[in-house]
C-alpha cells in the first residue's frame, strides 16, 4: 500500500522557466505544483490559496524579499540561489533573511537539481513545513480513530464511587483493538470551572494517555493530539462576579453597594483557570482556543485530510445571563462571523473541515432570543466554510449521528453531526442508569483525502462497557 498523504499547495516564483521540470520532480510526491516564472501572471490572491512558496531568491531584477513585501506573501517560504555554496551570496541578502520569519529553509539550487537528491530534497522541505505549520505527519494509514469524550464535569459530588475509570475505557479500547490517533473532548471539562477540578482532570487525562498511548510518542508530539473546547461547567461563575459590583467605600453597609454593568474583563476572568489549564496540557498556547476569540482554527492535523475548527458556544456567558439558567446556550453569532472563518480557510482544498464545540447544532435555534434568524446564520457559516462533520457534546445522551438540514428539511451541505454523552459516571445529579459513555469516530481516506466517517457509540455502565450496534452509520463524505 502506498502512501495516503494529503497532499499541500505550494507556488514556485522563478524566472527560470527551464528549472520547471526540476521543480515538479522534487515537489510533485508532496504537493500540487503552480509555477509562475513572470511577473504579469501574479495574483496575490491566487498565491495566497497555497501552502508553502519557493521563491528564486534572484527574480529578474527583483529579489525574494522584494516580492515578498511588495505583494504581503506570508506563507511559510524556501529560498533557492544558484549563487549558495558556489560563489558566495552577497552578504545584503544573507542578513536579510532573518529578518522573515516565514523562511523555513535556503537550498542552493546545485542541491535542489541533483537527480539523486531529488526525493530527500523534497523530504527536507516537507519536514520543515510540517513544522513550522505545527502538523502532525500522519504516516501511511488509509484509517485512523478519534476518541470523542464529553461532559466529564471533574469536581461535581460523587455519588456511588468514582466510576469515571481511565482504566476502563483504556482496557476496553484495547481489548477491542481500538488505537485513537486523538482525542477530542467537547467542553465541561470542569464541574464549576474551578482550579482544582482541572488538576483532577489534568492527572486523569495524562493517565488515560499513558494508558492508551504509552510513551512511546514525544510528549510534545502526543499533547497536540488533545483538542478541547470549552462549555458552560467550564466558566467560573463565583469569580467572574468578583468584579460586578462597585464598592462605596463611604458606605458602611452592604446594601449599599452598586450593582454594574458587566464587562469583558468580567467575562474573561470566569475562563481564567480553563485557559491556564489548556496552557499546561497543550504546551503550546496557539494549538487551542483562546478567550478572546470566539473560534480558532487548528491546522496540526492537515496532513490527515482534516483541519479542526473548535468553536467557543458559550463565548458570552457570563455571571449576570446566566443567574437564573445556566444551561442556557450563550454565543452571540457576530463575532464568529466577523472573524472571517475563510479568510483563514482554504476552502477549496480537499480537507475535511470539522467543527467542535460544545453546545449541539440546533441550540443555535433554540437558545437565542431570535432563533431561526440565527440558525440560518450558523447554516451560512457550516456552507460557506464545507463544514463536513460537526461534534459536540452538552446534552449527555445518546441519539444516532445525523445530517444536518434546514428548516425546510433539506441537508446542510451534508454535514454530519455527532453528539457524545456525559463519560462522568459519578455525578449526583444523574441517575445510575443516566446515558453515559464515548464515541469513537473512524475515518477512512483514499489518496489522503476522506471520504467515509463510522461513529460508534459505547455506552458505560457500573460493570461494563458496550457499544450501542444499532447506532453505528457509515456516511460518505462528499
Amino acid at each position: 500500500m502506498g502512501e495516503q498523504r494529503k497532499k499541500f499547495n505550494a507556488v514556485v516564483i522563478d524566472d527560470e522557466s527551464k528549472r520547471n521540470e526540476t521543480y515538479l520532480k522534487v515537489l510533485g510526491n508532496k504537493y500540487n505544483v503552480t509555477i509562475i516564472n513572470d511577473l504579469s501572471d501574479f495574483d496575490r490572491a491566487r498565491i495566497m490559496q497555497n501552502d508553502i512558496m519557493i521563491i528564486d531568491v534572484w527574480f529578474k531584477k527583483f529579489t525574494a524579499f522584494r516580492i515578498m513585501e511588495e505583494y504581503e506573501l506570508t506563507l511559510p517560504t524556501v529560498l533557492v540561489s544558484g549563487k549558495w555554496m558556489e560563489e558566495g551570496e552577497p552578504s545584503e541578502v544573507i542578513l536579510s533573511v532573518p529578518k522573515y520569519k516565514n523562511i523555513i529553509k535556503l537550498i542552493s539550487w546545485n542541491s535542489f537539481n541533483k537527480n539523486d537528491s531529488n526525493e530527500q530534497i523534497g523530504e527536507e522541505i516537507f519536514y520543515q513545513f510540517c513544522r513550522y505549520k505545527n502538523l502532525l505527519i500522519s504516516g501511511n494509514k488509509e484509517k485512523f480513530s478519534v476518541l470523542h469524550l464529553s461532559d466529564l464535569q471533574f469536581g461535581g459530588k460523587v455519588a456511588g464511587g468514582a466510576f469515571n475509570d481511565h482504566f476502563r475505557i483504556a482496557q476496553f479500547l484495547k481489548e477491542q483493538e481500538i488505537e485513537p490517533e486523538i482525542i477530542v473532548i467537547t467542553g465541561d471539562v470542569a464541574d464549576k470551572g474551578k482550579k482544582a477540578e482541572y488538576m483532577e482532570a489534568y492527572e486523569w487525562l495524562e493517565e488515560l494517555i499513558k494508558r492508551i498511548w504509552g510513551m512511546k510518542q514525544d510528549i510534545e508530539d502526543v499533547m497536540k493530539r488533545i483538542i478541547i473546547v470549552p462549555g458552560n461547567h467550564d466558566y467560573d461563575l463565583s469569580v467572574s462576579a468578583s468584579d460586578y459590583y462597585d464598592f462605596d467605600f463611604g458606605a458602611k453597609e452592604m446594601g449599599t453597594f452598586k450593582k454594574k454593568a458587566n464587562t469583558y474583563m468580567n467575562q474573561k476572568l470566569g475562563f481564567n483557570n480553563y485557559v491556564r489549564f489548556m496552557h499546561k496540557l497543550s504546551r503550546n498556547k496557539g494549538s487551542f482556543l483562546y478567550m478572546d476569540k470566539a473560534i480558532h482554527i487548528n491546522e496540526t492535523f492537515r496532513d490527515w485530510g482534516i483541519r479542526f475548527i473548535t468553536l467557543n458556544s458559550v463565548y458570552n456567558i457570563n455571571s449576570d445571563n446566566c443567574e437564573n439558567n445556566f444551561g442556557k446556550f450563550y454565543c452571540d453569532l457576530s463575532p464568529i462571523e466577523s472573524s472571517a472563518l475563510s479568510s483563514g480557510i482554504n476552502v477549496n482544498d480537499e480537507s475535511c473541515n470539522i467543527l467542535i464545540m460544545h453546545n449541539p447544532p440546533e441550540n443555535f435555534r433554540a437558545g437565542t432570543e431570535n432563533g431561526e434568524k440565527s440558525w440560518a446564520r450558523m447554516q451560512t457559516i457550516i456552507q460557506d466554510n464545507k463544514i463536513k462533520l460537526i461534534m459536540s457534546g452538552h446534552t449527555h445522551d445518546f441519539r444516532p449521528a445525523w445530517r444536518l438540514r434546514d428548516a425546510g428539511g433539506k441537508y446542510c451541505n451534508k454535514a454530519v453531526c455527532v453528539s457524545a454523552p456525559s463519560a462522568r459516571l459519578n455525578a449526583a445529579s444523574r441517575t445510575d442508569d443516566a446515558a453515559r459513555g464515548f464515541n469513537i469516530i473512524d475515518f477512512y481516506r483514499v489518496d489522503g483525502c476522506i471520504k467515509k466517517i463510522i461513529p460508534r457509540y459505547f455506552s458505560m455502565q457500573k460493570a461494563s462497557i458496550t457499544e450501542i450496534i444499532d447506532y453505528s452509520e457509515e456516511f460518505i463524505i462528499e
